[in-house]
């Protein structure tokens, strides 16, 4: 009777059955993995890579600081920039998961920032600062591990 299990044909079954088991499984795996962009309009930004060029050329002359403390954030950006500056945010993108991404307006001042990242996952993220002064655009960014 073990003989007629182990027939060469029963082994060659056996093995195409298995295959077909665990290629059943990459399919699976392969339809429900979260694939993300790194924005929705990708393609529209990219019509404006020579303006995102030379704004991170204007962001580079200046010194943009991010750092991790006890209770959250702490954002420097140059006092001559922060005084009279426009369209200011600061985006925290998470390359493993958009759903963690954040976006926040800041406003003109001393440019010290205080951001509370309590909620969020502890994960590495790309601070994006991008703000406008005197018509000029200024972006910068840093990364940063909670």
């Amino acid at each position: 009777m073990a003989n007629k299990l182990t027939h060469s044909g029963n082994v060659i079954m056996a093995g195409f059955f298995m295959m077909l088991l665990f290629m059943s499984f990459l399919v699976y795996k392969c339809m429900t993995q979260r694939t993300d962009m790194v924005s929705a309009n990708y393609y529209e930004k990219e019509l404006h890579f020579q303006d995102n060029i030379d704004a991170k050329r204007n962001g580079d002359a200046y010194l943009f600081e991010v750092k991790v403390n006890h209770s959250g954030l702490d954002v420097k950006i140059p006092v001559e920039l922060a005084a009279k500056m426009q369209d200011a945010t600061i985006s925290f993108y998470c390359a493993a998961d958009s759903r963690n991404d954040k976006v926040l307006k800041l406003v003109e001042g001393n440019g010290i920032y205080t951001i509370s990242t309590k909620g969020w996952k502890h994960m590495s993220y790309i601070a994006k600062i991008s703000l406008v002064n005197n018509g000029k655009t200024y972006y910068k960014e840093i990364p940063v591990t909670i």
